[in-house]
């Protein structure tokens, strides 16, 4: 059975960085939703808007359908919005889909995050703020685990999600 990774939460929580430890960890193919903006937002993402990270989303799904048809057994992909993981399940139909929240309960620690050596160009601190109490107060989803990163370093997040999924 084919199985999805996500990996999701507000900028600055470590989704890229424990993605990418799962990947060198699992040897499987990381998504991230991000880099597919890249391919059009200038380096300040001042012409972001729903439409481009809509068809960012779109081809997500093309890229990890075209990795399951090509016998990977695993994808994982990070992204940010809750609408869009609600849409999973119908796009993977017969996919193991496993949902990892990643959040920092300490506003200070999360702008100081955003604000250090990322590379995604994302600056917007109470922005990412917002969304990051968003995903804290939302409902557990199906096939969801929250975790919070605040006292953790990406490797220990990355060794909880998979100690998750080995159970």
């Amino acid at each position: 059975m084919n199985r999805l990774i996500i990996i999701t939460g507000a900028m600055g929580v470590g989704k890229s960085t424990v993605a990418k430890l799962i990947k060198e960890e699992l040897n499987v193919p990381v998504i991230h939703h991000d880099w597919l903006r890249r391919f059009h937002l200038d380096e300040n993402w001042t012409q972001a808007s729903f439409k481009e990270a809509d068809m960012a989303f779109d081809n997500i799904v093309h890229i990890a359908k075209n990795y399951f048809s090509h016998d990977y057994p695993v994808v994982v992909i990070d992204f940010l919005y809750l609408d869009w993981i609600k849409k999973l399940e119908s796009l993977f139909p017969g996919v193991d889909i496993r949902i990892f929240t990643l959040t920092v309960n300490d506003n200070a620690e999360l702008e100081r995050r955003v604000l250090s050596e990322r590379d995604s160009g994302w600056t917007l601190t109470n922005e990412s703020i917002k969304i990051n109490h968003s995903f804290d107060a939302a409902p557990v989803l199906e096939n969801e685990v929250k975790f919070d990163t605040t006292e953790l370093t990406a490797r220990q997040t990355a060794d909880r999600i998979l100690k998750e999924l080995n159970q």
